[in-house]
């Protein structure tokens, strides 16, 4: 379908028919293509002379033939609200770079003309093209050439490096994953332009798809998302979710009931539709955008924040992937405590931290690097964690547990630096942090030769293999299940500067590496130790020492 209108004052809609529609009466396929009319409806606009073929009149029961071609003169109609407030955040000669609302057609389509993006900058700039496109409901960047000349030259060459999008779905999303498959009609569902993906390619037409998503956080049962496009499909994201089973959130085609979008065109959704799909619209945001301008060549990068976020939850956890921050997180569903999760991608995008943060009475932060060959890269990258989040919570009542050691004060390696010039910094930055001194802490999932004395030792014996040497050093622990209640308990309890955290077992690094040889627990000592052996047994040794 092109639209070509004479003015942008009254539309012209053509459609050329195609082998698909060959025979059909034209009252037929009105009705079917443009289902926002009914039968009698199409009929009064035959008889009023908007509808020609070939430029001619026709009655509604000829039969139409290969490349005959339908004109549609409507009247001016009444068109549904649509949001208009798009942005330009760039503009020259040869370019525009819009920032669309989620509520806004791109292209006149249905019933929208004037309450189009198209119809909005025409009236602004004159003749415009654009070089990318977004679904109605989904909001965010696109790129609109102002002449031919730079619309030839996006199509001709590959200037759009990057396209990135932020998006909410239905699920406790884990990933990163790369989702390389293919998309085809789905034809289990009733709706014809509805699609499906799948690892490997069906049986009929399809399209390559490849789409690569890494989670932002986590709020009860939805994940944030930020998805990045190897190729652009029709529905790329949306219908790929879907079959990955996480639909996005208020979207009527691909959520969670695909009714929502047979009831909305006819205007009958209900107060109980709107409310399982959460937002009026769907949660999709092209959020950046990278390319070459077509006449210079210069890089150009835009991003746009999502106007959409994570239900708020009480407490929320940074690190939540690594070791301690994990079994934090099961220690607060026990004690169904409602929190949300801050993902290693979240930081890259600090107006979304901010957001996302926005309603957190409580924040728990184990995010940031425990050992790193490069000190200064290990102290660089905790204090730009440190800086971010005191940005995202100055000037609000949040409460800061922040995760550091009993040893920041009489040791001066760049762990201890960082974590002491951040507690400073939090301070200065008027933020009410408790520094939670914790003692070496082991269990399942610790990583060894990184931050696990007792991990490194459990992977040796595991391996058959010895440490190069066994020293006579007291070491002082605590389980990290036990640990992380004795966190969970601190989550209420009065202001303090710090919170030491007391060890629960004290023994010599000898014994430590006696237990860890044996087989068979001879204590509840024995059985918390021995419990990672069995982690450790199917890793490389070498690989994890790299």
């Amino acid at each position: 379908m092109k639209h070509t209108p004479d003015s942008l004052q009254r539309r012209k809609v053509r459609s050329t028919v195609d082998w698909s529609c060959c025979g059909q009466t034209l009252i037929a396929f009105l009705v079917s293509r443009f289902p926002y009319r009914d039968e009698p409806g199409w009929r009064a606009v035959i008889a009023a002379g908007e509808i020609t073929v070939n430029d001619a009149p026709a009655e509604p029961e000829r039969r139409l033939e290969m490349h005959d071609v339908i004109s549609y003169h409507p009247a001016e109609l009444p068109e549904p609200p649509a949001d208009m407030n798009w942005s330009a955040v760039w503009e020259d000669e040869q370019l525009l770079v819009i920032d669309k609302p989620g509520n806004l057609c791109v292209h006149p389509a249905g019933p929208f003309f004037k309450h189009t993006l198209w119809h909005l900058l025409c009236s602004k700039y004159g003749d415009i093209h654009f070089v990318n496109r977004l679904d109605r409901e989904t909001s965010g960047l696109m790129i609109a050439a102002r002449d031919k000349t730079a619309a030839a030259r996006f199509g001709a060459r590959s200037l759009i490096e990057k396209k990135v999008y932020t998006v909410m779905v239905h699920g406790r999303f884990d990933g990163p994953l790369h989702a390389a498959g293919f998309l085809s009609k789905d034809c289990s569902s009733v709706i014809r332009k509805k699609r499906r993906f799948t690892r490997e390619a069906p049986e009929g037409p399809c399209e390559s798809a490849e789409t690569f998503f890494e989670p932002l956080g986590r709020s009860g049962d939805f994940s944030l998302l930020r998805a990045t496009l190897g190729t652009g499909r029709m529905h790329q994201i949306r219908a790929t979710l879907s079959s990955l089973g996480y639909p996005v959130v208020g979207d009527k085609l691909y959520g969670l009931d695909e009714n929502f979008y047979l009831r909305q065109k006819t205007d009958e959704l209900t107060a109980e539709d709107r409310k399982k799909l959460i937002l009026p619209r769907q949660a999709l945001h092209a959020s950046e955008i990278v390319f070459r301008h077509p006449a210079t060549g210069e890089p150009m990068r835009f991003t746009s924040p999502a106007p959409f976020g994570l239900p708020p939850a009480a407490t929320a956890v940074t690190g939540a992937e690594g070791f301690i921050g994990s079994f934090m997180i099961r220690e607060l569903e026990a004690r169904k405590i409602p929190y949300m999760t801050i993902g290693r991608a979240l930081w890259d995008d600090e107006a979304l931290l901010k957001k996302t943060l926005s309603g957190a009475e409580r924040v728990i932060h184990f995010a940031g690097l425990s050992r790193h060959a490069d000190g200064d890269f290990l102290y660089r990258t905790n204090m730009l964690l440190a800086e971010k989040l005191a940005r995202a919570l100055k000037g609000r009542k949040t409460r800061l547990f922040f995760a550091s050691s009993p040893h920041v004060i009489d040791h001066d390696l760049p762990y201890h630096k960082s974590k002491r010039d951040a507690m400073a910094l939090f301070a200065r930055e008027g933020i009410d942090a408790t520094a939670l001194l914790m003692p070496n802490t082991f269990g399942p999932g610790s990583k060894p030769f990184y931050n696990s004395v007792v991990s490194t030792f459990a992977c040796l014996a595991a391996r058959g293999e010895k440490p190069e040497r066994v020293g006579d050093v007291m070491l002082r622990l605590i389980p990290v299940r036990e640990l992380c209640g004795r966190i969970a308990d601190l989550l209420a309890s009065p202001d303090t500067a710090s919170a030491e955290i007391a060890h629960t077992l004290e023994l010599p690094l000898p014994e430590l590496w006696a237990r860890l040889r044996k087989d068979v627990p001879e204590d509840d000592l024995d059985r918390l130790l021995l419990e990672m052996k069995p982690f450790f047994r199917s890793l490389s040794t070498s690989k994890d020492r790299r």
